[in-house]
C-alpha cells in the first residue's frame, strides 16, 4: 500500500512526455529486446608519475617549523592550524598537510 502511495504521488507530478516516453522506451527494450552492450574495459594503462613533485623539506620537527611559499615561521608551544600572518594560502598550505609526503616523517 505504502509503495504505491509513492508510485502515484510520483506519477501525479509528472508531465504527459515523460509518462509516454517511460513507457515508450519500456515497451521498445521488452519488444525488440533492446540492450546495452557494456564494453569490458580490461586493458589499461594506469597512469605512473616519473617525477613526483614532492617538498623535500617543508616541515621541520625539531624547530616546530614550516615553510611555505618560502616563507618560514617556527611555533613555540603547539601548531595554531588558524595560523593567518602570511595570508590564506599559506594557511591552506599548512592545513593541507603535503608537508606528510615527505621522507623520514612518521
Amino acid at each position: 500500500m505504502r509503495k504505491l502511495q509513492l508510485i502515484f504521488n510520483t506519477i501525479i507530478h509528472l508531465k504527459f512526455i515523460q509518462i509516454y516516453y517511460r513507457l515508450y522506451y519500456l515497451f521498445r527494450n521488452k519488444i525488440f529486446g533492446y540492450n546495452l552492450k557494456k564494453k569490458n574495459i580490461n586493458d589499461f594503462n594506469p597512469i605512473v608519475w616519473g617525477n613526483r613533485f614532492d617538498y623535500e623539506k617543508s616541515y621541520f620537527k625539531k624547530e616546530n617549523s614550516f615553510i611555505f611559499l618560502n616563507i618560514s615561521y617556527s611555533f613555540v608551544d603547539k601548531i595554531n592550524w588558524n595560523f593567518n600572518q602570511f595570508g590564506k594560502l599559506w594557511t591552506y598550505n599548512l592545513n593541507y598537510f603535503d608537508f606528510l609526503n615527505q621522507e623520514n616523517i612518521s
